[in-house]
């Protein structure tokens, strides 16, 4: 199943690592600039969390 998450906070990320983790292909969406999505993209993890391969990270909704 595809599922998307709308906002890269904490919440967000943790539903994104957790559908993952069940073996959907997740969507994480964040705004453009914010810090939560730039740190994901670069670390690929916030404090808590390492993503998963199967979440891709988007800045666009046309996603």
């Amino acid at each position: 199943m595809k599922v998307s998450v709308l906002g890269c906070g904490r919440w967000g990320t943790f539903l994104a690592w957790y559908s993952a983790s069940l073996g959907h292909k997740v969507l994480l969406w964040g705004r453009e600039g914010s810090t939560n999505l730039k740190r994901l993209q670069v670390e690929g993890q916030n404090e808590y969390l390492k993503l998963p391969a199967a979440v891709r990270l988007s800045s666009s909704l046309a996603d």
